[in-house]
């Protein structure tokens, strides 16, 4: 799959792109195998704000693969609170 965001659609087990942000808990667990060379700083960052709703543009694959990793710990966290 070519797209980034197609690609966590059919990891997750969505139906539709549309239903990625209502699954976001389980984006994390989904991206750790994903090169970081299979999909562009602007296929992340166009994910991340999508799925995310957040408009964070990152500098590298890294540091929004990062983002994604420790949104839900930090989602977490505030629940606790």
């Amino acid at each position: 799959m070519d797209d980034l965001l197609e690609y966590l659609t059919y990891k997750i087990g969505c139906e539709y792109i549309s239903d990625l942000p209502h699954n976001r808990w389980r984006i994390p667990c989904s991206i750790r195998d994903i090169p970081d060379d299979r999909y562009t700083i602007m296929d992340w960052n166009e994910a991340i704000d999508y799925i995310f709703d957040v408009d964070m543009q990152f500098s590298t694959v890294h540091e929004a693969k990062e983002y994604v990793l420790c949104w839900r710990c930090k989602a977490e966290q505030r629940i606790i609170l």
